[in-house]
């Protein structure tokens, strides 16, 4: 089975997962995500937790493109912003770039 992924690494906080890292040439990276982004769903299902995008993303085949609903910081307010990311097969050597922190 193909496992799918961002390339991303996220913390998870109460309104949304935060984009930590972005990894060289993934989807991430070849799309309009920045870090300090925080994503808010995937193509239009709320996602709070690194289990749920990894639940949403499952659902997918390499080569589709997904929508990512993000908040990306503008001053003291955020901005909403929704980001097309075409999703690739996970690289044999990459541990599991979406993965995570958590702060309490």
């Amino acid at each position: 089975l193909e496992e799918t992924y961002l390339g991303v690494t996220v913390v998870e906080l109460p309104d949304g997962l935060l984009v930590d890292t972005i990894e060289n040439h993934s989807p991430a990276y070849n799309s309009k995500l920045n870090v300090g982004d925080k994503i808010t769903m995937i193509d239009g299902q709320p996602v709070k937790t690194v289990s749920e995008l990894q639940y949403q993303l499952w659902f997918y085949k390499a080569g589709q493109i997904v929508t990512l609903r993000v908040n990306r910081p503008d001053g003291k307010n955020y901005t909403s912003y929704n980001i097309t990311v075409k999703l690739q097969t996970k690289p044999v050597q990459t541990s599991s770039c979406i993965w995570i922190s958590e702060l309490n």
